[in-house]
């Protein structure tokens, strides 16, 4: 049987929007409001319409599961178009391909379909969406007679951030960081990571961000590398003050960068670390904030990087999310 689409509607998690239109069910991150950050072919336009952390979450019986979906289209230059089936917390299927590159890697993809066989009996299944791409979806459908009833959470995380955060470089959706901390937390996951960002005020516009008990900002390694003292002297103390503003009664973990491998020591902002100081300097002005130091989160090898560098590869965003998971149990049980 196909689920209607308000039905389906309240099985989305991590979507701003999640709404019919033109016959499909148009899934977006971010509000319209909010995409006005990001000005028009800048990089951070597209990055903000793809689904990073955006799932299917529910309770069923069900034996087969298939969906369709239509107007898919590159946010990045990365090739991973896989939608990964989880239950009851367990990865249990991985369906699509690598796209093929493109000068830029954003090719639009065909519609098309995946399917899995789910386990016998009453389960859990989270089926995530690929990270790095916009997509929509025209129809989904499960077993005849099969009940589906929406997982809801007591808790909700919002996490703020650059490529890191939104994904780069995960083959697996839902093995982003901060999607496996949510997981451990037991709590509904809102992603604002954007590829390439720095640290920007204007993303903490409360009126377009959801309630929240944990919040998670990310950001340093960009600002590292391309910012300059001007900019970053005025964004990232007006990030962290609209934050506090904004979430007063909540939780705001601040994690400095995790390694990256330096090419050069030192740019505008000084070096790697004087960033770091300089964030947690500024984060522990509040008293709902806590830092927590990247460094020690991430393995300082290349091998735990996707590109050997910067971004982390599937097992060292699993490590990440595992060890800020006990980071933050231990901040919080001193």
């Amino acid at each position: 049987m196909t689920l209607d689409f308000e039905i389906l509607r309240t099985l989305v998690h991590g979507a701003m929007v999640a709404e019919a239109r033109g016959g499909k069910l148009f899934l977006s991150r971010f509000t319209e409001k909010h995409k006005t950050i990001y000005p028009p072919n800048t990089g951070g336009d597209r990055r903000s319409q793809s689904l990073a952390s955006v799932h299917l979450d529910f309770m069923t019986d069900a034996a087969e599961l298939t969906l369709h979906y239509t107007n898919a289209w590159n946010s990045t230059s990365r090739p991973f178009f896989f939608f990964d089936l989880w239950e009851n917390d367990v990865l249990t299927g991985h369906e699509g391909y690598l796209t093929e590159r493109s000068e830029h890697g954003r090719l639009d993809q065909p519609d098309g379909s995946v399917s899995f066989t789910l386990s016998p009996g009453t389960k859990r299944v989270c089926l995530y969406f690929p990270e790095l791409f916009h997509l929509e979806i025209s129809g989904l459908e499960i077993s005849d007679g099969a009940f589906v009833q929406p997982v809801r959470h007591s808790k909700t995380i919002i996490a703020f951030g650059d490529s890191i955060t939104e994904g780069h470089d995960v083959c697996y959706a839902g093995m982003d960081y901060i999607d496996h901390f949510a997981r451990l937390m037991g709590a509904d996951l809102y992603n604002f990571g954007i590829g390439g960002s720095l640290f920007n005020s204007d993303l903490v516009m409360a009126s377009e961000l959801p309630r929240a008990d944990i919040v998670t900002a990310a950001f340093g390694t960009n600002d590292f590398r391309h910012s300059v003292p001007e900019d970053f002297n005025r964004e990232m103390p007006e990030f962290f003050r609209r934050l506090a503003e904004a979430y007063p009664e909540a939780r705001c973990y601040v994690i400095l960068p995790i390694w990256r491998k330096i090419i050069k020591q030192s740019w505008e902002l000084g070096t790697l670390e004087d960033v770091k100081a300089a964030i947690r300097a500024e984060s522990e002005k509040y008293p709902n904030f806590r830092c927590i130091d990247g460094a020690a989160l991430v393995p300082h090898r290349p091998e735990f990087f996707y590109d050997g560098a910067l971004h982390p590869n599937d097992l060292g965003h699993t490590l990440y999310g595992m060890n800020l998971f006990h980071a933050v149990q231990k901040l919080e049980n001193r």
